[in-house]
């Protein structure tokens, strides 16, 4: 029976599903969002920027007054970086598009956008477009996941050290243990079952199949529900085992998270590997210290003490060079909801480091209670930091590309514009509508310029003017097609747009844009 858990264990470990991708990210859409068309498209085409879960994606396209008008069936290309899908001949209206799909890394990604066909709001009259969201969780679904990693981290992190001491396994309270390993058990299973349903959530009962034996996050959820399920009925019996199964869940929980995205792959990894068994160290020691405070205080504290801070020097190095790996200009680290979260999971680090030092301190003493509030205190932070690891695994690292639209008022005219879409290297669609009081604009020309690349040339755009959308009150539309924001840094754009008398009109505006995940 033993050789044939070890086996199971050590086949996990070796057909453990490479999830190599992080959040997708939609880089290019036709028709693109809040565009304005003359024709009726006959598909909607979505470009992202990696591959996607197979079978378990769509694209759905609503009129005004809620009525499915795409076909039954979403497409994807061989490389599972596109979708399309077929339209029914629309007519002149506003048309909603909704799509769903999975990062390859087992994230939803959904999200919705508007576009008009034939008369409708115009680029003068366009509100701002509001963020997208790309797959957006609630603090409600962060602390989900924080208490899943709080119980997987306490558990696997008790098991590591019976590993290391297996005295303590014979000195534990046997009903804290099986509470500790029942509360694991019941939050993997609830976790697979959200991540499944995020998954699933909008696609037909057909699909279901495919995502339990088809793709990589229905079979990482399996294999955390049966090392769970392991877990709690044979630990504790064979340290060879004990070593097996933490190996084999802290590979599973690297497999899914950040580290499995950026390169080099078995380097960020191994360093999240590391940081993971550091912070199950620390948490599984600070867990067992709150419930046997008074009967293993003086013996266990001085071993754990010890042991919890090389923990959290390997947590600070690891967590320093996973973020440069992860974000390799620093700056962009507040530019994210990702990257403020890491600065106050730093500023609670810092505080678990005071603690330790206080703690440390008054150990000297030999007084109970000299340091007993302070374990409170850094267990209280502990579980700050369990919030925060739960949300930061959801999020994605990158600060958003949000379409460009500006619209200012200068010398009785009104200039609106939008370029879509703003991922670097992307083919951009430009628009600019300007309306004057007394006089009709018919040239209009722009520079885009990088402003950290002195060495980078500006573009020199000739915008193309639109006579069939232009009239005679004094409105003009014009238009450009190309690959104009090639890398990612801070652009500033230059526009002059002509009468016919020459006599011009400029305006500049700046915006930032950022890189996409390859």
């Amino acid at each position: 029976m033993k050789k044939f858990i070890a086996f199971l264990i050590l086949g996990v470990l070796l057909f453990l599903p490479q999830v190599t991708e992080a959040h997708a990210t939609l880089i290019q859409s036709t028709p693109s969002p809040n565009s304005q068309l003359k024709e009726a498209p006959n598909k909607v085409v979505l470009s992202f920027n990696e591959r996607l879960q197979r079978d378990l994606y769509y694209i759905k396209v609503y009129d005004s007054e809620g009525h499915l008008v795409s076909e039954s069936t979403t497409k994807m290309s061989p490389d599972h970086t596109q979708l399309s899908v077929g339209l029914k001949k629309l007519k002149n209206g506003t048309y909603t598009v909704s799509y769903h799909v999975i990062s390859a890394d087992g994230h939803p990604v959904e999200s919705s956008y508007l576009f008009q066909v034939g008369n409708g709001s115009d680029l003068l009259n366009r509100p701002a477009p509001e963020p997208a969201n790309n797959g957006g969780q609630s603090g409600i679904a962060f602390s989900f996941y924080g208490i899943y990693e709080l119980f997987f981290l306490a558990f696997a992190g008790w098991i590591f050290i019976g590993v290391l001491r297996r005295e303590w396994i014979h000195q534990q309270k046997a009903g804290w243990y099986h509470a500790l390993k029942l509360f694991f058990l019941i939050s993997a299973v609830l976790i697979s079952l959200s991540d499944s349903y995020g998954a699933l959530s909008g696609l037909s009962g057909s699909q279901w199949g495919a995502y339990f034996f088809h793709t990589e996050l229905g079979l990482i959820s399996f294999i955390r529900v049966l090392l769970a399920v392991i877990g709690f009925l044979i630990l504790q019996r064979f340290r060879w085992l004990d070593g097996l199964w933490v190996v084999g869940m802290i590979a599973l929980e690297a497999a899914v998270g950040h580290a499995a995205v950026f390169h080099p792959v078995p380097l960020t990894l191994v360093s999240d590997g590391v940081h993971l068994f550091a912070a199950a160290f620390w948490v599984g020691g600070l867990v067992f210290l709150l419930f046997h405070y008074k009967s293993h205080l003086k013996s266990f504290l001085p071993f754990f003490s010890n042991g919890a801070f090389i923990s959290l020097l390997l947590l600070v190095v690891t967590g320093f060079g996973l973020t440069l790996l992860f974000s390799p200009d620093i700056s962009d680290v507040f530019k994210s909801d990702w990257g403020q979260l890491l600065v106050v999971k730093v500023f609670v680090v810092l505080l678990v480091f005071l603690t330790a030092a206080i703690i440390r301190e008054r150990l000297k003493s030999r007084n109970p209670h000299a340091f007993k509030r302070w374990i409170k205190v850094d267990a209280a932070l502990m579980f700050i930091l369990m919030i925060i690891v739960g949300a930061l695994t959801h999020l994605t690292p990158f600060p958003p590309n949000e379409p460009v639209y500006w619209k200012t008022d200068r010398e009785g005219c009104t200039i609106a514009t939008s370029i879509y879409p703003t991922n670097p290297g992307t083919e951009q669609t430009i628009q600019v509508a300007v309306q004057c009081k007394d006089r009709k604009m018919t040239t209009a020309e722009m520079t885009l310029q990088e402003l950290n690349k002195e060495e980078l040339a500006p573009f020199h755009i000739s915008l193309k003017r639109d006579a069939a959308r232009s009239d005679d009150d004094h409105v003009s539309y014009f238009t450009a097609k190309g690959s104009y924001l090639t890398i990612p840094g801070k652009w500033q754009l230059k526009l002059t747009i002509y009468d016919r008398q020459d006599n011009y009109i400029e305006v500049g505006h700046s915006f930032e844009i950022y890189r996409v995940k390859p």
